[in-house]
């Protein structure tokens, strides 16, 4: 299956959950029914070796329009120089990338997590089948919450897995959440949110320091 066609794929089955979606009354407020473009996931050209999950394109649209998820078609902006910066520190090039988002859709304004959780079951099978063309790959999610939906045993919160010990300082003994501990059946490795990493003195000094170690245990 081609690149174009394995996207065009993608985009036609979450526009068919997104009319699931709004055909339901109350799950339908949790969309943005005006905004209707679905931005489309990151295909690297070469051979997979990481898939990057982010939650979603937003609450509303507000400026350019998303056409590809975490603005990866876009070089210089700030989702993408976080990710070029994943990338580099795992020893690896946007050819070896598959990025793509849990919820397709533009939220509407109003309590986030409600939504997410109330939408969740909806686009589970669709992630399922995006990562199982990769079996191999390592993978990466950048969302806190969307990892506290994910997990099924053990800690949900991204310090614990940076090994936070207090003072912006980690004891270095990071972790991922283990295969059998989540419902992709994949081991995780969680990643703060750009945003998130951008207001944090901890992120940012230990990013490199999480890289190194993912990069000698994921590859």
């Amino acid at each position: 299956m081609t690149v174009n066609i394995r996207l065009k794929n993608i985009i036609n089955k979450s526009e068919s959950i997104r009319q699931t979606i709004l055909k339901d009354k109350l799950l339908s407020e949790s969309l943005n029914s005006k905004y209707i473009h679905i931005p489309k996931p990151y295909l690297g050209r070469g051979k997979i070796k990481l898939i990057i999950i982010g939650s979603d394109p937003g609450p509303c649209l507000e400026g350019p329009i998303i056409k590809t998820v975490m603005n990866l078609d876009r070089k210089g902006t700030i989702h993408y120089n976080y990710i070029s910066g994943i990338l580099k520190g795992l020893h690896l090039k946007f050819d070896n990338l598959y990025a793509t988002n849990y919820y397709k859709c533009i939220f509407s304004k109003g309590d986030f997590r409600l939504k997410s959780a109330v939408q969740f079951k909806y686009w589970l099978e669709l992630l399922k089948e995006e990562i199982n063309n990769y079996p191999h790959a390592a993978i990466i999610s950048s969302s806190e919450l969307l990892n506290s939906f994910f997990i099924t045993k053990g800690a949900t919160k991204l310090v614990y897995y940076w090994d936070y010990i207090g003072a912006n300082d980690s004891g270095l003994e990071f972790k991922y959440i283990e295969a059998k501990n989540n419902i992709l059946n994949r081991n995780i490795y969680p990643f703060p949110h750009y945003r998130t990493y951008l207001q944090s003195v901890f992120y940012v000094h230990y990013l490199d320091n999480y890289l190194e170690w993912m990069r000698k245990i994921a590859f």
